[in-house]
C-alpha cells in the first residue's frame, strides 16, 4: 500500500510539475514584453508598477549599451584603417567602419519604435542575441550611405 501511495504521490507531483513548467520565451519575445513595459511607463496616465519601470530602463540600457559598442568599434576601426599599412589591412577595418549611421537626435521613444517594428516584421529573428536584434533594427532603419 505505502508503495503504491508513494508512487501516485510521484506520478502526481511529476505531471504537475510538468503542467507548470513554460517553454521559455524567444529574446524577441523577451524584448517585445520590454517594450510594452516601456510603453506603459511612457503612458497617459503612467505606470507605477515598478517592474515595468524595471524592465523599461533594463531596455534603455541594452539600446544604450549595444549602441555604445557599436559606435566604439567604429570609432576604433577608423583609427585602425587610417593606420593601416596595406589596402588589404585598410579593407579589413573598414567594414566596421560604417556599421552605425543613427541620427544623433533620435528619442527614446522613436529607438524604442524602431525595434519593435522590426521585431514585429522579423519574427523569424527572435532567436537571434539580444543586441543583434537591437543592432539589426537600427542599421535596416538607419542603413549608412556608402
Amino acid at each position: 500500500m505505502t508503495k503504491k501511495l508513494c508512487a501516485a504521490m510521484l506520478l502526481s507531483c511529476l505531471s504537475f510539475g510538468a503542467a507548470q513548467a513554460e517553454i521559455p520565451k524567444s529574446n524577441g519575445e523577451i524584448i517585445l514584453d520590454m517594450i510594452s513595459a516601456y510603453e506603459r511607463t511612457a503612458g497617459n496616465p503612467p505606470s507605477t508598477d515598478l517592474n515595468d519601470f524595471t524592465s523599461a530602463a533594463s531596455l534603455l540600457s541594452l539600446y544604450a549599451g549595444t549602441e555604445g559598442t557599436a559606435r566604439y568599434y567604429g570609432m576604433l576601426a577608423a583609427i585602425s584603417s587610417s593606420q593601416a599599412k596595406s589596402p588589404h589591412e585598410k579593407a579589413s577595418f573598414s567594414i566596421f567602419m560604417d556599421i552605425l549611421c543613427v541620427p544623433d537626435d533620435l528619442s527614446a521613444g522613436q529607438k524604442v519604435r524602431v525595434l519593435k517594428n522590426y521585431l514585429e516584421r522579423n519574427p523569424e529573428k527572435w532567436s537571434s542575441p539580444h543586441y543583434a536584434l537591437v543592432l539589426r533594427s537600427l542599421t535596416e532603419t538607419y542603413p549608412c550611405k556608402k
